[in-house]
């Protein structure tokens, strides 16, 4: 043994049998699929004609937060819109969020009348505007759930090219148990 109590011998990342492998390629097809094409799907780029027009009340909003490491909170995953003469539960992405846009929510006052755009693949508000002042730009709106898309369609790709490593070695290891028996 090594100095540290290393003995020298390569841990392998992988499976050790093949049922546990299987169910790693499963996992893996399954999440490739959700990140590459379930993304792309709910936020995909629309024109303001395809957006859902609406009008509500204001009444308040609540930040939601992702939990970041050691049950301490995270990013902001969304901002939760309710409106009093709405049952509609509409969002504002993470993306989305800033510094600025935060600011110009909290100084929406409670009851103004608000003009929204929803995009039709989601509860996700695509534009506000609140007591005539713009509180999310529908194009940067867009822009964000644009390279937010591209950039879980990248990690997609990466779990299926992690798929095609985890088949290739069951295919191989099938292959050097059929030539061993």
């Amino acid at each position: 043994m090594g100095a540290r109590g290393y003995s020298g011998r390569r841990r392998r990342f992988c499976a050790q049998s093949s049922d546990d492998s299987i169910l790693v390629l499963i996992g893996l097809l399954f999440f490739g699929t959700l990140f590459t094409f379930g993304m792309q799907y709910w936020n995909e780029s629309v024109d303001r004609s395809e957006a859902i027009p609406m009008t509500a009340l204001y009444q308040t909003h609540e930040v939601c937060y992702s939990v970041g490491r050691n049950g301490r909170r995270g990013s902001v995953r969304y901002v939760q819109l309710t409106f009093s003469d709405s049952e509609e539960r509409l969002e504002i992405d993470g993306c989305c969020v800033t510094e600025d846009l935060m600011a110009r929510l909290n100084a929406v006052s409670q009851g103004a009348g608000t003009s929204l755009l929803i995009h039709p693949n989601s509860d996700t508000v695509l534009e506000m505007i609140a007591e005539g002042q713009t509180v999310l730009s529908f194009e940067e709106a867009q822009r964000r759930l644009r390279a937010e898309a591209t950039g879980f369609g990248v990690f997609g790709s990466i779990l299926y090219a992690g798929a095609a490593y985890v088949g290739a070695r069951l295919l191989i290891g099938k292959i050097k148990a059929g030539k061993t028996s």
